[in-house]
């Protein structure tokens, strides 16, 4: 499944906590997530005016959902494999090995035991702030999914990533920057964050997050060897290659930059 289906708001974590962002900092965690969209972006706090005041908070974010980074996992099981892939940033993996869609009833609960995803960085925030980045990184997933006969599927598992976001002295003073700390340490799942502002780059901030969500989560769809799945927290439906061998279920999506990302787990 997909970083919409499962990181969701995650990756809005340090958007939304931004000065008059008015988006949503939720964060949906709702499946496992094997591919990305690009990372929300969250309302601006708005420039630093010529009187040295600042605007008022900028628009509330708009769609796009987390790209999810993530290490590799350990070994897969029943014939699939995970493949930590060369190394890349933050310890995530520049590429994961690919699986063999084959389709199968994933009807069952499933334990992961690996995940793999590549960290990647977004400038979807250029819009608002010019040369803004966003990096979603080293996503890790522990627990289990349950598909249900009625097309319906639940979540009993734990998400942690981590997130950066630079954002230029053009947009961000050190006022701000110093306030963006103390908002965002107070976001629900931030288990730390820090910021530091330089005059010539602007505020650099990071942020480790980690959430537990269990209970009802969306809808699937099988459909040969596509997977179809629709968290019902946003209704951004993802389609995800997947194989049933024996007690293993692999996932496989692609992100915005078209790598692979691939979760396997067992039946419990």
């Amino acid at each position: 499944m997909s970083n919409r289906a499962v990181v969701g708001g995650c990756a809005l974590v340090l958007c939304a906590a931004l000065s008059g962002c008015g988006g949503d900092s939720s964060h949906d965690f709702s499946g496992p997530p094997t591919s990305g969209g690009s990372t929300g972006v969250a309302g601006s706090s708005g420039n630093a005016n010529n009187g040295g005041d600042t605007s008022t908070g900028g628009n509330p974010a708009t769609g796009g959902n987390a790209n999810a980074g993530g290490n590799a996992g350990t070994g897969g099981s029943a014939g699939q494999s995970q493949s930590a892939g060369s190394a890349g940033v933050g310890g995530s993996p520049d590429q994961c090995a690919p699986i063999a869609p084959c389709g199968g009833s994933p009807v069952g609960t499933w334990r992961v035991t690996s995940f793999c995803e590549p960290a990647q960085t977004t400038s979807a925030l250029g819009a608002l702030c010019p040369g803004a980045t966003a990096l979603v990184s080293n996503v890790q997933i522990t627990g289990s999914y349950t598909f249900s006969a009625d097309g319906t599927y639940s979540v009993d598992a734990n998400v942690s990533l981590s997130e950066s976001l630079d954002l230029p002295a053009s947009c961000y003073t050190q006022a701000q920057c110093a306030a963006f700390q103390t908002t965002l340490a107070g976001e629900t799942g931030v288990t730390s964050a820090a910021c530091q502002y330089d005059a010539a780059t602007g505020c650099r901030c990071s942020a480790t997050i980690s959430q537990q969500t269990t209970g009802p989560a969306g809808t699937y769809v099988v459909n040969g060897t596509s997977l179809t799945i629709t968290p019902s927290s946003n209704g951004m439906s993802e389609v995800e290659g997947f194989c049933v061998s024996g007690n293993t279920l692999s996932l496989q999506g692609t992100n915005t930059s078209g790598q692979n990302s691939t979760l396997i787990a067992t039946r419990q």
